[in-house]
């Protein structure tokens, strides 16, 4: 289903597979980036952006103090819970013991609020 002409093929690949991911991490320089503006399209992509872990784990304890309780990943829930509940479950993925320093800290520090904070869990009234 991809183009017939082999040249339009391989600009297709090269925009894809090569210089897709480039911008979207933010690699791609300014001079590449200018040419890219010229391609129908290839613009649609944003730079991602990493979030500071030390300001999103203070962002997911105020939203357990608040809520008493883990933020949800579900269609029901705010953009912005969804994406706290995203890098939470992002900061436990792997092996805690090959873990060091603060990454390893946050790991631990969210595994104990999912033990006293489950994100089921509904918070008390006030």
């Amino acid at each position: 289903m991809g183009a017939e002409d082999p040249a339009e093929a391989a600009l297709g690949n090269y925009l894809v597979n090569g210089l897709r991911p480039r911008i979207r991490r933010g690699e791609a320089s300014e001079a590449i980036l200018a040419q890219a503006r010229t391609i129908l399209g290839i613009m649609n992509f944003t730079r991602r952006t990493r979030s500071d872990p030390a300001e999103m784990m203070q962002v997911l304890l105020d939203y357990v103090h608040e809520h008493g309780r883990m933020p949800k990943d579900t269609a029901s829930q705010p953009a912005e819970t969804q994406k706290l509940a995203k890098w939470a479950s992002n900061q436990v993925k792997g092996i805690l013991e090959a873990k060091q320093g603060t990454a390893r800290e946050r790991h631990e520090m969210i595994l104990r609020l999912r033990q006293t904070h489950p994100a089921g869990a509904r918070a008390a009234r006030r």
